[in-house]
């Protein structure tokens, strides 16, 4: 019987495994799918085969070190370019590795009372047992909403209650018919990366101002706007991670209705231009 307690989750750059992902609460290695295919003719004619495999995994956890958020920003748009991974968990000393992994897409969440949390999927082109000894956990700090600050675009004072903000990077494996090795025939030969893609969402108390519901459904729509995300934590626990985005761009700001007396949340949400230098992570001490 396996249980939390005994598993590990570790990754690294290229093809090596360096540190801990941290405080991992869920996800998997995999889905270790067969992509089994049913070939199918008149009479009952039946071959079973398998398909194209993908390898992949995610994971959620609360986020104590920025390096690994690092990864899921591009260092090229033009000739799109990502960092390769290797991913490597399971249960201690029978896991399973994924080399030559991209980041696919990443999700932080940061609310009240809660700290920041990250929710990462990855798509690799191979996968292997690995039997190695986890590596050792982190003593960094998480990264708390307490003292933090979130200005939103039109740096109104929305007491903004919580917000989500997310990269997809649009991944897709590609497989080739040219010559490969035996056990390796339905693996992914690369990775295609597609157009990034940048969104962020807030739920605020105040109501947003007229003028921005007026460029919503207004002639032209402002495509210039910013904004800076900051929280507490890291290796002394007071370490300030300042998340910046700039060309975004109104989504939404829908006007809800409650009964009753309790308060009303507004649900804001931006998007940033695809394909450009839109976000920034940094941390200093």
């Amino acid at each position: 019987m396996d249980v939390g307690l005994q598993q590990f989750l570790d990754y690294g750059v290229g093809a090596s495994i360096t540190a801990t992902c941290g405080k991992v609460t869920s996800g998997e290695v995999g889905p270790n799918d067969s992509a089994l295919v049913h070939r199918e003719g008149i009479g009952a004619q039946d071959d079973v085969v398998g398909g194209a495999v993908a390898f992949g995994g995610n994971q959620t956890f609360t986020v104590e070190s920025e390096l690994l958020l690092a990864y899921a920003l591009r260092s090229s748009f033009t000739t799109p370019s990502l960092t390769d991974l290797t991913f490597a968990g399971g249960k201690n000393l029978a896991g399973r590795q994924h080399t030559g992994a991209k980041i696919d897409t990443l999700a932080l969440h940061c609310a009240f009372n809660e700290g920041l949390t990250a929710d990462i999927a990855w798509l690799a082109t191979s996968d292997a047992a690995y039997a190695t000894a986890p590596k050792g956990y982190s003593s960094d700090k998480t990264w708390e909403w307490g003292g933090a600050s979130a200005v939103m675009p039109d740096s109104m004072n929305l007491q903004v209650q919580s917000w989500d903000l997310n990269i997809n990077n649009n991944l897709s494996l590609q497989y080739y018919q040219d010559t490969s090795k035996s056990g390796a025939r339905r693996w992914p030969d690369a990775i295609h990366v597609g157009s990034q893609e940048v969104t962020l969402r807030a739920d605020v108390l105040v109501q947003p101002d007229a003028t921005i519901i007026d460029d919503i459904i207004g002639d032209t729509l402002g495509v210039a706007l910013t904004a800076t995300l900051t929280l507490l934590g890291g290796t002394s626990g007071t370490d300030t991670m300042t998340i910046a985005l700039t060309s975004l761009s109104r989504k939404s700001a829908p006007v809800p209705l409650s009964a009753g007396g309790g308060l009303i949340t507004y649900s804001m949400e931006w998007e940033a231009k695809k394909d450009a230098s839109v976000i920034s992570i940094s941390v200093a001490a």
